[in-house]
């Protein structure tokens, strides 16, 4: 990641502005974890066996039309006394993309449930379809008011892309929990949220899946982060309050900030920016921010973007 220190050769009117949706170093993933909302859901990584661990639901994903069961569901399948095999044989349970299937358990297994999810046909797995599988199975558990759950993933599925694999089965639960309820008349409570979900992976797998879900936790925190200001209504997030989360970041190591009030833009000849303020008696506020975390020689990346808090156009 390049340093972002020489905005002042960059040409007025641009608005350095972290959106937080893609980080594509870990430099930045690193910076991103300084400053970020905490979550409901916490994603950990455990070493295990899923056969093997008590639980609240035991997500599995299988694969539309496969006539033969991994070796995971498959040993699951057996100690629950073909639970699995039933309700498949049955028809009640295909496989296709984001189908949900809940099955008891009644103590023949240390999970109480089984959460079947479909991850479309073998052929056409992609990355996107499991992440789409893994948000469906997580609210379908949410809406139950189940709290806490363990998956396990047969890595065979996806071979060239196993660490992709755990990563998208994260990126899909945190972004398909997201939720922003400050607003909802509801008892807080009674709100269902899920809190926990475990990835259970065996031990030589350890220590490559635990460094990809917590890359991946502080990319999916840091789109929340944006979701929340985004859905923030214009009275609760005005150019004044934005400016405020943008110093609040600033506190934190080899990041910085500085604010340009409307005198200091208009000496600068941002007469567009300030053409679109007009509409709006909050005073404008132009942000730039600096984090200095690259490599001595790297050329600085700028990214740039405007906001418009007081309507939803532009």
């Amino acid at each position: 990641m390049g340093e972002l220190n020489r905005f002042h050769k960059l040409p007025p009117g641009l608005i350095i502005d972290f959106c937080f949706q893609y980080a594509m170093c870990e430099n930045l993933m690193v910076f991103y974890g300084l400053f970020l909302r905490e979550v409901h859901v916490n994603i950990t990584v455990k070493k295990g066996n899923l056969a093997e661990t008590k639980t609240q639901a035991a997500i599995l994903g299988m694969c539309e039309g496969e006539k033969k069961f991994s070796q995971l569901i498959a040993e699951i399948d057996q100690k629950t006394g073909g639970l699995i095999h039933n309700v498949v044989n049955r028809g009640d349970f295909e496989g296709k993309s984001s189908q949900v299937c809940v099955i008891y358990t009644k103590g023949t297994f240390p999970a109480e449930r089984i959460a079947l999810v479909g991850l479309g046909k073998k052929k056409e797995l992609d990355l996107e379809k499991v992440r789409g599988a893994f948000a469906r199975v997580m609210q379908h558990l949410r809406g139950m008011n189940i709290r806490d759950a363990a998956t396990a993933m047969d890595w065979s599925l996806l071979p060239d892309w196993k660490e992709k694999l755990a990563a998208a089965v994260a990126e899909g639960v945190k972004l398909g929990l997201y939720q922003y309820t400050p607003y909802k008349t509801v008892n807080r409570d009674e709100l269902k949220e899920m809190r926990n979900l475990e990835i259970v992976v065996a031990p030589v797998d350890y220590a490559m899946i635990l460094g990809e879900v917590r890359k991946t936790n502080i990319i999916t925190d840091a789109v929340c982060f944006a979701r929340d200001l985004v859905s923030a209504p214009s009275n609760d997030m005005t150019p004044t309050i934005m400016a405020d989360h943008a110093r609040k970041i600033a506190k934190r190591k080899n990041v910085s900030c500085h604010v340009l009030e409307k005198g200091k833009m208009k000496a600068l000849g941002m007469n567009a920016l300030l053409g679109v303020a007009s509409g709006s008696h909050q005073p404008p506020k132009l942000i730039i921010l600096e984090y200095n975390g690259g490599k001595k020689g790297e050329a600085p990346i700028a990214l740039v973007g405007k906001g418009l808090t007081f309507d939803s156009g532009g």
